[in-house]
């Protein structure tokens, strides 16, 4: 599946409004020979351009609806990337 596709797909979605933004500015960081990206939640909300609380409800639900996966390493810190795959 090629990006555009995916485009159409989230553009014409159920998604709430933020989800659509945190999917588009999600697939913009992919690499797509894997589609995974890391970053961490302060900046893809700084990127987005929304606030944190409603970045955090926007993830679950893409990941509620299978659009993504996310996986974090906890090293002590607060800022720790997170994995998303795609």
């Amino acid at each position: 599946m090629k990006e555009f596709h995916l485009q159409i797909i989230i553009l014409t979605s159920h998604a709430s409004s933020n989800a659509k933004v945190a999917m588009f500015s999600i697939l913009k960081k992919v690499d797509w020979s894997t589609w995974q990206c890391t970053m961490t939640q302060k900046h893809l909300t700084e990127y987005c351009k929304i606030p944190t609380s409603t970045l955090k409800r926007a993830l679950k639900e893409l990941d509620d609806l299978g659009w993504i996966t996310r996986h974090t390493e906890r090293k002590g810190s607060k800022n720790t990337p997170t994995s998303i795959r795609v």
